[in-house]
């Protein structure tokens, strides 16, 4: 069973996957019917209505879903992203400056901010390749990034300065 917790506005909605044709909503279960999936399109049925769903990717999380000419914004999450997204929010930024260091050895492939720029808790900030796998190093803290220490295309070591925040 595949969870997901829907963030629309301040309401969360769980979502339980439990076979192809069922799925349990803030535990009560659905039978639905999806009768054509395309590109940014979906088409399913429900209690024998037809729901016509056009969405746009923001980001890996968040989507834009259209729906009776509404749009409506919308994050989607795995039960685990959406625990970790919640303590990250917990943790208090201070007035300190802060370190994000690189986790593991690896190639720093993209710098996603620039210095002067704000940050928040949870956005990603450089891409690092390592064993050919490409990961997101995400802040843990709120500011605006004081220095940049490390240039693109640039091999890293474990724990060594990637950039401060203030």
């Amino acid at each position: 069973m595949n969870k997901y917790i829907i963030s629309i506005d301040n309401s969360k909605i769980e979502l339980n996957i439990r076979d192809a044709n069922t799925v349990s909503m803030n535990g009560k279960d659905i039978s639905y019917d999806i009768l054509k999936n395309e590109s940014n399109k979906i088409i399913f049925k429900i209690n024998n209505r037809i729901y016509e769903i056009f969405y746009d990717e923001i980001n890996e999380n968040d989507f834009y879903i259209y729906v009776d000419g509404q749009r409506i914004k919308t994050t989607i999450r795995t039960e685990l992203e959406e625990k970790i997204n919640a303590l990250l929010k917990k943790k208090d930024a201070g007035s300190k400056a802060t370190e994000i260091k690189a986790p593991m050895p690896g190639l720093l492939l993209k710098i996603l901010k620039n210095e002067g720029e704000e940050i928040n808790v949870g956005e990603p900030v450089a891409i690092l390749e390592a064993m050919k796998m490409e990961n997101e190093i995400r802040s843990h803290y709120k500011g605006k990034i004081a220095k940049i220490f490390v240039e693109e295309g640039k091999s890293v070591e474990k724990g060594e300065l990637i950039l401060k925040i203030n």
